[in-house]
């Protein structure tokens, strides 16, 4: 274990069901969890909580109305998350063909060339000049928008810069909660 490593555990509640431990590491290089590193102390929590019976009557009404407020927020919450996902779904339409990168992008009006400048919208707060160099850079450039019935294409190359020696990685940007990836 090395000293300039900082990880960090929230307290938990960990049933055998859904036995995960969410670790934060709060340095900006990745580290190894190697098996048996102590990462917390476990304690029953029928012996290391607060109990009902053992408070006075303010104190349990003040964290029974606490109690309230998270529920209500985590139900809010997760309503929000499953009807977001059954509006995503978009029930009683056909599901397409292909993906993204194989779909046909809808084209109902081809915009002519010579309309460029008009079906482009510059920002209203654009001065004159800022607008007369940013027309001449969209003049400069049409091959960079749909038009003629054709998909726009600039070409040009991204060198993206990486690490020596890295592999690639294919994981989601966050990781979702035991629970929610019960529900996906």
């Amino acid at each position: 274990s090395d000293s300039s490593e900082f990880l960090g555990a929230p307290d938990s509640l960990i049933t055998r069901d859904q036995a995960f431990l969410h670790i934060s590491n709060f340095t900006e290089l990745p580290t190894v969890i190697e098996k048996g590193r102590l990462l917390g102390y476990a304690h029953l929590p029928d012996e290391w909580l607060d109990r009902p019976d053992k408070m006075d009557d303010d104190t349990r009404q003040t964290l029974e109305a606490r109690a309230a407020a998270v529920k209500s927020y985590v139900d809010d919450r997760f309503k929000s998350d499953e009807d977001a996902a059954r509006d995503a779904d978009f029930p009683g339409e056909d599901e397409l063909e292909g993906g993204p990168k194989t779909a046909e992008a809808p084209d109902p009006d081809p915009i002519p060339s010579s309309q460029l400048l008009s079906e482009v919208h510059f920002s209203p707060d654009l001065s004159p000049e800022q607008r007369t160099k940013l027309e001449a850079v969209v003049s400069k450039h049409p091959d960079a928008f749909s038009l003629d019935g054709r998909l726009g294409h600039y070409d040009s190359q991204v060198k993206v810069p990486l690490q020596p020696d890295s592999k690639p990685v294919s994981q989601p940007p966050f990781p979702s909660s035991p629970e929610k990836r019960g529900i996906i």
